[in-house]
């Protein structure tokens, strides 16, 4: 039976009601399969490499996989890239960007007359597509605490399911680390660090 190599959605969703210890478990033990799945798969690629000019085997033990001779093509003459008359394909500007920003001239390049109150006589154009700033929201949670005046009861407000530790990552969040683990299969050491980079940059804007 093949290795259950990607967690099931009942493992994501137990995980992620246990709390950061269970998520954190959870991926190291995908990690350490992904680091043996790579390890035979390294394996694999190592022996179907092996020929007769990188290893012990006889040209005749090559079948189809003789080394490839050089290319007997000639060069062309042409010039590298699209050739003239080939349709080329670029970001095609939008009609209505979301922000602009207009960089006025305020004097003469020449004489250095002031042009401030000159009207423009044309405006060129150039349009940057980007990512907006990824920011964190920090959501606080406060419980009251109350002593009853007749019978002297200290009572205490609950927080709500999940909300176990002073300071955590939020669910939506969490499942996002373990998308870049598992789907993208980047390293769990990255995937934490990237994590601790964002927290830090939220309490930064704090």
């Amino acid at each position: 039976m093949k290795p259950n190599v990607m967690p099931t959605a009942d493992e994501i969703h137990v995980a992620y009601k246990q709390g950061e210890a269970a998520v954190r478990a959870l991926f190291e033990r995908q990690s350490r399969r992904l680091q043996e799945l790579e390890a035979r798969l390294q394996a694999l690629e190592d022996q179907l490499a092996k020929n007769s000019q990188n290893s012990s085997k006889p040209p005749s033990r090559d079948g189809l996989k003789k080394p490839k001779t050089k290319s007997l093509r000639q060069p062309s003459g042409k010039r590298s890239g699209g050739q003239k008359g080939h349709t080329g394909y670029r970001l095609e500007p939008v009609d209505e960007p979301r922000h602009v920003e207009v960089h006025r001239v305020a004097a003469c390049q020449h004489c250095q007359a002031d042009l401030s109150e000159v009207a423009a006589s044309q405006v060129e154009k150039r349009q940057v597509f980007d990512l907006p700033e990824i920011k964190l929201e920090v959501t606080e949670h406060q419980v009251e605490v109350k002593t009853c005046p007749v019978c002297g009861q200290v009572n205490q407000g609950e927080f709500p399911e999940g909300v176990t530790q002073p300071t955590q990552y939020g669910p939506r969040l969490r499942a996002q680390m373990v998308y870049f683990n598992q789907h993208h299969f980047i390293p769990l050491a990255r995937t934490a660090a990237y994590s601790r980079m964002i927290g830090a940059g939220c309490a930064t804007l704090r």
